[in-house]
């Protein structure tokens, strides 16, 4: 997997957070789809935070670098 598409977060700030909790990718979410490039990312399990406001969502991202 080298990208992730995000749709409907419009006005959201997407945090990437590695396993060990560290935040390594921040970006605001502008458009009502946007194309979230992993290639810079080693190989491993993130958690892609949405937040606005007091609201956010989670969810669980593996990245394998496996070539099929």
């Amino acid at each position: 997997m080298d990208a992730v598409r995000i749709t409907g977060a419009e006005g959201c700030t997407l945090r990437v957070i590695n396993v060990a909790g560290t935040t390594v990718h921040i970006q605001l979410i502008a458009g009502t789809e946007e194309t979230i490039r992993l290639e810079r990312l080693p190989q491993g399990v993130y958690f892609f935070r949405l937040e606005k406001g007091e609201m956010a969502k989670t969810v669980k991202v593996i990245k394998n670098n496996i070539s099929e």
